[in-house]
């Protein structure tokens, strides 16, 4: 969600908070597992990096 035609980085933050949210009340994390660290989400991990650096690029606080 975060690019130039959707939401802006704090934007995108809220609501990625709020669906995380919701959806872990509706399923529960049975269903919906985090997978940080995993070797088969390894590409999620490295995108998470690289928006680190695009945050502390700009001197926006990390969310």
């Amino acid at each position: 969600m975060y690019d130039a035609s959707h939401l802006n980085y704090y934007g995108s933050c809220k609501f990625s908070d709020y669906l995380g949210k919701d959806l872990l009340e509706r399923y529960g994390r049975d269903v919906i597992p985090d997978h940080r660290g995993d070797e088969a989400y390894l590409s999620w991990d490295r995108n998470v990096q690289i928006i680190r650096q695009t945050v502390s690029d700009h001197d926006w606080e990390w969310r």
